[in-house]
């Protein structure tokens, strides 16, 4: 029955909807639908997800690494309606209790998350609804709040239930029923996973000029992308050759391009033991450069990798196989170099000392 009378109140909505475009200052193509919440980017000060398990967070910031968006995340445990049966009736409910307390960079589909609601816009304006009504919407328990705080003030909306046949969210703002589009609010509901940035650094393959490669043992060397305007003809080079194709410098690259981030630790969460295995600078094109230093430690009885970036503004956990796989071929990249300036240069100071990878090279960020 209750799918019903949602199917009744979406037919009787469609045909007396009323349908409208916003369009924001011209920069993006114009959204159909009814705009509820008439915010703009450039005035949204805050977004938070709510609910009884976690609340979710996302403010803009800037610093001199540019802009971005950072993600809170609070979990919490929530007590299990059936124990709090064998108390007394007028006992009130146990509160949830907070586990804990994650901060992450946001990746584009924060950014997206960012952009959706202001303005937002809903697939349909359902008009007012109270009482009896609401719960055919999930409306009489809301199951989360979206609060979307911007120049004008908060507008806090309600969420209820699913569409019948999609997973489009029915919502309640100002007494109006909304329905609102699910790839709008999934992200926040499942914010750990899909809202954190997991790459270390910005730059996809086709972007970068040189990386730059520091190795505590083996000095400093260059990899020099050719061609990267051609992705069927470009290919990395090194010292050793020249202006030619370097196959080990290019495996490497892949390598450290497909290295993920796992998790972002808390400062009790970080070993005191962290060795610094290697060192890379990434400039692309545009002479935009990004810093990254990779660490390992074996306190807990395994080595676990972590990498600094100020890209991440964050100390990260690496995933273990990828980290170790490029760690371990750092020193290939240096042979064939090593051989060529004994070669030349018998003279030279085999006790140069090693860089120092806390000590990278000046350049400039966006």
């Amino acid at each position: 029955m209750r799918q019903v009378g949602i199917l009744g109140a979406l037919l009787a909505a469609a045909l007396i909807a009323t349908y409208a475009t916003w369009f924001d200052d011209g920069s993006s193509a114009p959204r159909e639908g009814v705009a509820v919440v008439t915010a703009h980017a450039a005035t949204l000060s805050g977004v938070r997800w709510e609910a009884k398990d976690q609340q979710v967070d996302l403010t803009r910031t800037e610093d001199d690494a540019g802009a971005w968006i950072a993600v809170e995340v609070r979990r919490y445990d929530v007590p299990d309606a059936k124990a709090d049966d064998t108390d007394a009736e007028d006992s009130p409910p146990a509160e949830p209790t907070l586990r804990d307390v994650v901060h992450f960079v946001g990746n584009d589909s924060a950014q997206d998350v960012w952009d959706a609601v202001a303005p937002l816009v809903a697939l349909r304006d359902l008009g007012p609804a109270e009482g009896e009504a609401l719960a055919e919407f999930g409306l009489d328990a809301p199951e989360a709040t979206l609060t979307i705080t911007h120049q004008g003030g908060e507008s806090v909306v309600e969420i209820g239930g699913e569409s019948f046949g999609t997973r489009d969210r029915y919502a309640r703002l100002d007494g109006r029923v909304l329905l609102l589009d699910d790839k709008t609010l999934r992200p926040l509901q499942f914010a750990s996973t899909r809202l954190m940035e997991r790459a270390v650094q910005p730059f996809a393959e086709g972007e970068l000029a040189t990386v730059e490669v520091r190795d505590p043992a083996n000095g400093a060397i260059t990899l020099t992308q050719r061609n990267a305007d051609d992705r069927a003809k470009a290919f990395w080079s090194s010292p050793s050759t020249g202006e030619g194709r370097d196959t080990t410098a290019s495996t490497w690259i892949g390598k450290l391009l497909r290295t993920r981030l796992t998790a972002y630790p808390s400062d009790d969460e970080v070993p005191d033991d962290r060795t610094p295995a290697f060192a890379v600078t990434l400039t692309d094109r545009e002479g935009t450069a990004w810093d990254v230093t990779v660490s390992r430690s074996t306190a807990d009885g395994k080595p676990r990798w972590f990498a600094e970036s100020a890209w991440l503004r964050s100390l990260v956990e690496l995933t273990d196989t990828m980290a170790e796989d490029a760690a371990a071929d750092v020193p290939t990249l240096f042979e064939v170099r090593t051989a060529e300036m004994q070669d030349e240069d018998e003279d030279g100071d085999d006790n140069a000392p090693a860089p120092d990878l806390d000590e990278a090279p000046a350049h400039d960020h966006p």
